[in-house]
């Protein structure tokens, strides 16, 4: 007990905090620290201008089993050497790849303004295209929800249609009866207007031996009966 406290004493304090916590995080820091200290001695080899070697030291390093962020920073580093030895269009391809996997990368080492233009350009390419890509806004779908007071349909008052009939001037009751009046008037019209005779007991003082018809001015009517 006490040779395992003199040995964990003499580790630093946080690699024996990550030891203690989990062996798994402690195996991920110390690889992350593997991979600091191998990009330090990349980044070294290209600021001494030895980019082939530093070229080299990246594609030993890419075989080993990284993260994809880790990935992504050799491909930067990769990019910035190809830029400087084979061309620009070379180190432009991969940049391209490397930010369709990080779009937000940075580059890891301060390079010429030219190198520096070529990884933004290729930045807003990649942006550009990943936006054209983005699928469209779905349409909103219409509402099929049923009205609550649906409308009533006007009420249809029914027409009849009436048809004329005939005249009345055309109908034979119609003259009949104009007839009829036509009669009685001129039958009251003589009656009112004949003066009242007297009885024929009165004038005859008893029975009367004939009847003698005179007109209205007192001359026997032609064709008048006598009577006595």
């Amino acid at each position: 007990m006490r040779r395992l406290h003199e040995s964990a004493a003499g580790l630093p304090a946080g690699l024996l905090c990550l030891l203690l916590v989990s062996p798994f995080t402690a195996q991920a820091a110390l690889e992350a620290t593997a991979f600091q200290a191998r990009e330090g001695e990349i980044k070294r080899l290209y600021e001494d201008l030895d980019y082939e070697e530093a070229l080299a030291r990246i594609r030993r390093l890419r075989g080993e089993p990284l993260s994809s962020r880790q990935q992504v920073v050799l491909q930067l580093y990769e990019g910035i050497l190809l830029c400087e030895m084979s061309g620009m269009q070379q180190g432009g391809a991969v940049f391209d790849s490397a930010l369709r996997v990080w779009p937000t990368a940075l580059l890891p080492v301060k390079v010429p303004p030219k190198v520096q233009a070529l990884f933004e350009s290729t930045r807003q390419k990649v942006t550009q295209e990943r936006a054209d890509s983005a699928p469209l806004d779905q349409p909103t779908r219409p509402e099929l929800t049923p009205r609550l007071d649906p409308v009533k349909p006007a009420a249809l008052t029914p027409t009849v249609e009436q048809k004329a009939g005939p005249a009345l001037t055309r109908r034979w009751y119609f003259w009949a009866g104009v007839g009829v009046v036509a009669a009685a008037v001129t039958v009251g019209a003589l009656v009112l207007a004949s003066p009242k005779a007297p009885p024929l007991d009165v004038v005859c003082d008893g029975p009367c031996d004939g009847v003698l018809v005179l007109g209205r001015t007192g001359t026997p009517a032609p064709g008048a009966v006598y009577r006595w």
